[in-house]
């Protein structure tokens, strides 16, 4: 009988022994398929995060900007470095989606024709007007210009009271600006003389080659534009101030460039765009 008992404690206390050794396989096999699910999410987490960078990288990787050198909006310091108001602008939205394009400063006529003729171009600071809305996708606003007349104040015999008495006088301007299609639009043509960017059509003013100089330029940036060529600007009148061609300015992109890249550069100004 005590042979009985012995044999029946033995077998007891073995099955439970082997019962909690199971209970801890069980509890080791959780938590290593546990720590097996976490380190997966991490590695996706990982992997998709390079893969959405990559992507973005990959988005922008054919895209470049173009502008010209227009002060206070943009132009290249004495250093080579593409500076101003709305370079700021711009070079805030692609720090905000973490890509950096390419800005390169042409004359205004390079730029624009890069622009309408290759996918993928960007440009900027450009005037919306009606004749391009349908010739550009547009992304964000950058900046407001005024645009003046300009006569050199020793200039007695120019009088200018509207837009009108300006078609008696020749005007200086720079090709393919929104100034220069704004004034033949409204009957300029045989006055203009068109010249590749602003430095070299007040050139023609001081040289006395042309009557007038149309520009949106303000007191502060003519300063600028003056001594760069060598000369005062306390020699030029603000003749006449045309408030039919005053616009907003824009970056902009060729016609043909997806509409992801617009998108993405869109978020890029804080959704800020009309398309």
């Amino acid at each position: 009988m005590r042979f009985l008992k012995n044999f029946l404690f033995i077998i007891i206390l073995s099955t439970i022994v082997i019962t909690l050794a199971g209970c801890r396989d069980s509890n080791n096999e959780t938590q290593t398929e546990h720590e097996t699910v976490k380190n997966d999410a991490a590695v996706e987490e990982i992997v998709n995060g390079n893969s959405d960078e990559s992507s973005i990288e990959n988005l922008f990787s054919g895209v470049r900007i173009v502008t010209e050198d227009y002060r206070p909006f943009n132009y290249k310091d004495t250093d080579g470095i593409v500076k101003g108001t709305a370079t700021e602008r711009i070079n805030a939205a692609m720090d905000k989606l973490g890509v950096r394009i390419p800005i390169n400063v042409y004359t205004w006529s390079e730029a624009y024709d890069m622009a309408m003729n290759n996918e993928n171009v960007l440009i900027y600071s450009m005037a919306r007007t009606k004749e391009r809305e349908k010739l550009y996708k547009w992304i964000s606003k950058v900046g407001t210009v005024n645009v003046y007349i300009y006569s050199l104040k020793d200039r007695d015999d120019i009088k200018i009271d509207s837009i009108e008495d300006a078609k008696n006088y020749t005007i200086g301007t720079v090709a393919d600006d929104f100034t220069e299609q704004g004034l033949k639009k409204m009957g300029f043509n045989k006055q203009l003389t068109s010249s590749s960017n602003q430095s070299q059509s007040i050139r023609l003013l001081f040289e006395k080659k042309v009557d007038l100089w149309i520009a949106s330029v303000e007191a502060q940036d003519l300063d600028k534009i003056c001594k760069a060529e060598g000369y005062d600007s306390t020699e030029i009148n603000k003749t006449a101030v045309i408030e039919e061609l005053r616009t907003e300015l824009w970056l902009g992109a060729n016609a043909n460039t997806s509409d992801e890249i617009i998108n993405r550069l869109s978020e890029g100004f804080g959704g800020y765009k009309n398309n």
